[in-house]
């Protein structure tokens, strides 16, 4: 256990009490300074004081002074360390001293040898007693201190940094030495410098202004974004505007069908030129033509009659198959098994049904049997027969 005592007597070094400063460390919180650190021979010593400076978020500075006179410092977030170096052969500074020291389980504590020794065995310097002495009591003499706070130094009193290597309590040493002098230690935090309010008032509005101008850009790119929004969404109203009239329309056309009108229908279809008959399934309206002939290059082709098998629903399909003359499995030089290739009339023939304009519709589809093309048909025509039952020369 250590214990503290106030103004020991017998203080040999003509230091004096430093008062406190408004002086701020230039290292930062955590770091080490080791001055001639060739003279620390005990890696350990850095470690320990790595630790100390990263607990307490100080600097802390360690030096040798070798027996010269150390002014004490006091300096906000900055701890000093002054460890005193045994004088060698001939009264020779800094060469390795030979201070015992030992460790028992569950306490460190210092020889009592060395502490309490006569002043010329000693391998120590005596304490100045104007600051707070550390002492072991746990000797047997009255003076067995080891180490003096002053301001924000700690002076050790005895050769710890030239323990021989391999002394693995030497850092526990040192720790439990500095634990017992934090207590006298300034470790606040530092303190706020002094600011000059007309400079802050300068870069808070030069900052927040720069804010400012970034906001006032991103904002500016947002609104056009969603300028940019606004026409593809107002083109998108107009389009969807026009294809609700067109639906809205033929809704009321459908709505508007009276049933004996449809009834009605059915007789004209019936009676269309070219067709020789009519009927109906719950999803098909089947109309039959009369023969088809088409007139190309001088020659008549008989082609057949046909039947158009016309859907109610838009969705499916209109399909054109030959009744009576299939040549090579194809109904129609344009037409393969019933499936009609439209080309350019495809888009009419979807409107036509999609409108239950059957009339208009049953007319296309005649058109498109009695005609052809030799750009690209399924099957040329020359393949049918001609109308006195010769086929013609391919």
């Amino acid at each position: 256990m250590l214990r503290r005592i106030m103004g020991t007597e017998g203080a040999t070094s003509p230091i004096t009490v430093p008062t406190e400063s408004t002086a701020v460390s230039s290292l930062e919180p955590g770091t080490v300074r080791i001055e001639r650190d060739r003279n620390f021979v005990y890696p350990g010593i850095r470690r320990t004081l790595n630790n100390f400076a990263n607990r307490y978020k100080v600097a802390v500075v360690a030096s040798i002074p070798h027996g010269e006179l150390s002014e004490p410092t006091y300096v906000h977030g900055q701890v000093d360390v002054r460890f005193y170096s045994a004088p060698g052969p001939n009264g020779a500074p800094g060469t390795a001293g030979t201070l015992k020291t030992q460790r028992r389980l569950g306490e460190t504590r210092l020889l009592g040898e060395v502490l309490c020794s006569s002043p010329s065995q000693r391998k120590m310097v005596m304490p100045t007693g104007i600051g707070t002495v550390l002492s072991d009591p746990t000797q047997d003499c009255d003076d067995a201190y080891y180490a003096e706070v002053v301001g924000n130094t700690v002076y050790v009193l005895f050769d710890l940094p030239h323990t021989p290597c391999g002394c693995g309590y030497t850092r526990e040493l040192l720790a439990e030495v500095l634990r017992q002098a934090s207590r006298y230690l300034d470790l606040s935090a530092r303190p706020l410098p002094e600011f000059d309010p007309e400079e802050g008032r300068a870069r808070y509005a030069r900052g927040f202004a720069a804010s400012n101008e970034r906001r006032e850009r991103r904002l500016q790119q947002e609104i056009a974004e969603y300028d940019a929004i606004v026409r593809e969404r107002m083109r998108d109203l107009a389009d969807a505007t026009r294809k609700r009239q067109a639906i809205a329309a033929e809704q009321a056309t459908i709505s508007g069908v009276d049933p004996d009108a449809l009834r009605g229908a059915f007789d004209t279809i019936r009676a269309f030129p070219g067709l020789s008959e009519a009927t109906a399934t719950s999803d098909h309206l089947r109309v039959f033509t009369e023969n088809i002939t088409i007139r190309h290059e001088d020659a008549t082709y008989n082609i057949g009659e046909f039947e158009m098998r016309i859907p109610f629903n838009s969705s499916d399909q209109i399909l054109l198959i030959n009744r009576t003359r299939k040549i090579g499995g194809f109904d129609h030089p344009h037409v393969n098994e019933g499936k009609p290739c439209w080309g350019n009339t495809k888009s009419i023939v979807s409107s036509l049904l999609g409108t239950g304009r059957m009339l208009d519709l049953i007319q296309l589809l005649l058109v498109y049997l009695n005609s052809y093309s030799d750009e690209n048909p399924h099957y040329k025509i020359e393949n049918w027969p001609t109308i006195d039952g010769e086929r013609s020369p391919r």
